[in-house]
């Protein structure tokens, strides 16, 4: 069960889509760091992605992210390396995301996680409230801010 409801009856929600987040460990030349990427499933769209500069554990407060182009869908499954020498990604979480807004500016959804780290500090069973908003700084340089809310 997930919150008060099973993870067949979120499936079932036609609002609802699948999630996951990767650990990119990227090769030291690289020239950027490792992070985390988290991949959101929008209906005939393909995997919204953002590349996060910390884990998860870290992400109940607000962070700056970079959006990444859009991923393939078998990115939520896959885990070992990356092509073209870009290194390894691991699956750290994932489960269902349930869109309740969806604009050019601004993403909220909650998010049913089905794997949870351990160093996470919560239970597997648990969700969360996730926001995402565009922000524009004094550079025209486009970053999103995101918070993830345990419920």
């Amino acid at each position: 069960m997930v919150g008060n409801q099973s993870l067949e009856q979120i499936w079932k929600n036609p609002d609802c889509f699948r999630f996951t987040v990767l650990h990119h460990e990227l090769p030291a030349v690289s020239g950027r760091r490792s992070h985390w990427d988290l991949l959101l499933e929008r209906p005939q769209e393909g995997l919204l992605t953002f590349e996060v500069p910390s884990p998860p554990s870290d992400w109940d407060n607000p962070i700056l992210v970079q959006q990444l182009p859009v991923h393939r869908l078998l990115y939520l499954d896959y885990e070992g390396p990356v092509p073209g020498d870009r290194g390894h990604v691991t699956r750290v979480l994932d489960g269902f995301v349930c869109w309740q807004e969806r604009s050019e500016s601004r993403l909220r959804a909650t998010l049913h996680f089905t794997k949870v780290l351990a160093y996470a500090g919560h239970e597997p069973t648990m969700r969360s409230e996730l926001k995402i908003t565009k922000m524009t700084d004094s550079s025209c340089d486009v970053r999103w801010e995101l918070r993830l809310k345990f419920v």
